[in-house]
């Protein structure tokens, strides 16, 4: 074989490689990557004097993070049932006229994140929850199932036994 051919050959060779490993670059900075977390942030509850506890709401957080290398648009988040009904999201739900612009997405900087609040009624949350985002690409990400945990119940029930015992203290 002539050398002219062998070292054509090989920067040909190279030359495809270094276009393929390029291209594959390309699409890995600009993947996306984002996650969802939804948790249990905090609860309320109204206590009588007799002791009985009331719990009020639940507050619901919503965490969307971005993993990847370019900026992220969400347009809303919200909460689904585990078995997939909404709970409570973040679109307007009043009318609204056909002039008037569509919600502004938020923008999410590589490696941040987004933060959201649901108040629910803990009826509504007995089966488990979802958190969603919805991306400006019209792609939807959900978290995994979550329950509600139960120390709040444990935290309401020492909270009751302790106003039972200052109020009986009291009294007598």
């Amino acid at each position: 074989m002539d050398l002219a051919v062998i070292i054509s050959s090989l920067s040909l060779a190279v030359a495809v490689g270094g276009f393929f490993w390029n291209r594959h670059t390309w699409k890995m900075a600009r993947r996306s990557d984002v996650r969802v977390i939804a948790q249990e942030y905090s609860g309320s509850a109204r206590v009588h004097r007799s002791g009985q506890v009331d719990q009020v709401e639940h507050v619901i957080a919503v965490r969307v993070f971005n993993h990847g290398e370019r900026p992220e648009y969400v347009m809303w988040t919200g909460l689904q049932t585990a078995a997939g009904e909404n709970l409570v999201d973040e679109r307007p739900t009043t009318s609204t006229v056909v002039d008037d612009p569509p919600p502004v997405p938020r923008e999410i900087p590589p490696r941040g994140q987004l933060f959201t609040q649901f108040k629910l009624a803990p009826s509504k949350l007995d089966e488990g929850f979802v958190g969603c985002a919805v991306l400006a690409t019209g792609e939807t990400i959900y978290s995994v199932p979550t329950m509600l945990e139960s120390d709040f119940e444990e935290f309401g029930a020492a909270v009751a036994r302790r106003i039972r015992e200052t109020t009986r203290g009291d009294s007598g």
